[in-house]
């Protein structure tokens, strides 16, 4: 009889703190999910210079987004234009993704209203070596891509090359020592995006984003 109890008893328990687990799983869920999708939204506005404070709440960004930001699927590619106050496009952004030296990396370049230099660029997710190909995401390697010309190009095959101190030379950028594979993974993906935008620049400028419903 008690042995019965006594398992009775560790059936009632597990099942009371399997129901909890999974309730505390389902809360934090949530919550990663609200989290990551807020960083992506940062990251967003970020490259297509959209002032928002730091500290500001998933509502807070939701609504900068909402006003300031128009998206379309063009293809099997999401473009996003950056909309100022009055309703003009400042920028456009565009995801880029290429391969690693240890898997993807992710990120956003953006482009001017004209699509004709570059604006930014952001790299919102790789597993690059931290102190190596992650210095990626450091101010300086990024700020290097900011008003490139892209009427013009590093090479007769290349928009921008990445190479070791090339920051002051026509289109080229000044590469992370120690990170080649990385820094040719961002020359690659970055100018074959490009290639790509440019292609449909006439499509990009027709949009009529104005009217598009808000994100």
């Amino acid at each position: 009889m008690n042995f019965i109890k006594n398992i009775t008893f560790i059936f009632v328990i597990s099942f009371l703190f399997a129901g909890l687990t999974s309730g505390v799983n389902m809360g934090l869920s949530k919550r990663i999910q609200l989290n990551e999708q807020t960083r992506i939204s940062k990251q967003l506005l970020e490259v297509l210079n959209i002032p928002f404070l730091p500290d500001s709440s998933p509502q807070a960004i939701q609504e900068i987004e909402s006003k300031r930001v128009r998206t379309i699927q063009l293809g099997k590619r999401d473009i996003y234009a950056g909309i100022s106050d009055k309703g003009d496009i400042e920028r456009f952004a565009f995801p880029i993704t290429g391969k690693g030296l240890w898997g993807s990396v992710q990120g956003l370049v953006a482009l001017d209203s004209n699509l004709s230099s570059i604006d930014g660029i952001i790299f919102t997710s790789h597993v690059e070596t931290p102190g190596l190909g992650a210095r990626i995401d450091e101010k300086w390697f990024r700020d290097q891509f900011k008003g490139l010309d892209l009427s013009r190009k590093a090479s007769p095959e290349k928009y921008v090359r990445i190479e070791p101190g090339s920051k002051d030379a026509l289109n080229r950028i000044d590469s992370i020592t120690g990170a080649t594979i990385t820094s040719t993974s961002v020359e690659k993906m970055l100018n074959k995006e490009i290639e790509t935008i440019l292609s449909d620049r006439d499509r990009i400028r027709g949009i009529d984003w104005q009217s598009l419903p808000k994100k």
